[in-house]
């Protein structure tokens, strides 16, 4: 069943709500914290932090496309911090906007490179933004700070890849804030919104099991694309006539 609210110009598709997706990234966050309270180190909540934004650029998808988006946020995001602190503790201000606006201007221009890219640049710069704004930390725990974030991350993916699967063989473009709409005419080719998954293709690992399971899949490929390569040829027939 498929309930749709709509506010406005907002529609809200609850098919596309995982609870227990977002319980893991509850618990990804949260324990970090729990040990911050219980061992009495305040620094481990920043960890909580890069764990949560972590699990956030998990796009769904195949295995190695997951573990490309959380562990580009987990690195570059840790980069991002150490520079961040560093430029605090300087005290120029006009260094640190500079590095902010070049830093956005990345994270907005990966959008070219699709969904993936995308989520990254945004959470990385969500990730300087925020750090800029932190206390200045020491020189020497400028390391430990961006260790922090990079523990978080490491956690987050471990807990989002391995731990806790929860669609271990489902590419899942849906649950993403990063992901980009298929085409309208790619959906009427293949008459579901979804694609479907092609025969060989193992869900969540992309490997093709034969010979024959690609042939099949090339079939069923270039099945799809006969009613979009007709109507090209048709416009172009009408074109021509005109």
């Amino acid at each position: 069943m498929k309930a749709t609210f709509k506010f406005a110009t907002l529609a809200l598709d609850l098919t596309g709500i995982s609870a227990i997706a977002g319980l893991r990234a509850a618990t990804a966050s949260a324990l970090p914290v729990v040990a911050a309270e219980l061992l009495h180190q305040p620094g481990l909540t920043w960890m909580g932090i890069a764990a949560f934004w972590a699990c956030l650029a998990d796009n769904g998808g195949s295995m190695r496309t997951r573990l490309s988006a959380m562990s580009g946020v987990t690195l570059l995001g840790a980069i991002a911090c150490g520079i961040a602190a560093l430029l605090a503790g300087t005290g120029l201000v006009w260094l640190a906007v500079l590095t902010a606006a070049l830093v956005s201007f990345g994270g907005s221009f990966a959008r070219i490179f699709g969904a993936t890219a995308t989520g990254i640049g945004l959470l990385v710069t969500v990730t300087i933004l925020v750090a800029l704004g932190l206390p200045p930390q020491p020189i020497g725990q400028v390391p430990a700070f961006a260790a922090l974030y990079f523990a978080g991350g490491v956690w987050a993916t471990l807990l989002t890849l391995v731990i806790w699967r929860v669609y271990p063989y489902q590419p899942d473009a849906t649950r993403s804030p990063f992901a980009l709409p298929r085409s309208p005419i790619w959906r009427a080719a293949s008459g579901s919104s979804i694609t479907p998954p092609l025969p060989g293709i193992r869900r969540g690992t992309g490997w093709h099991s034969s010979a024959g399971d690609r042939a099949a899949t090339r079939s069923r490929r270039r099945a799809a694309c006969s009613p979009i390569c007709g109507a090209a040829a048709a416009a172009r027939a009408t074109a021509a006539r005109g």
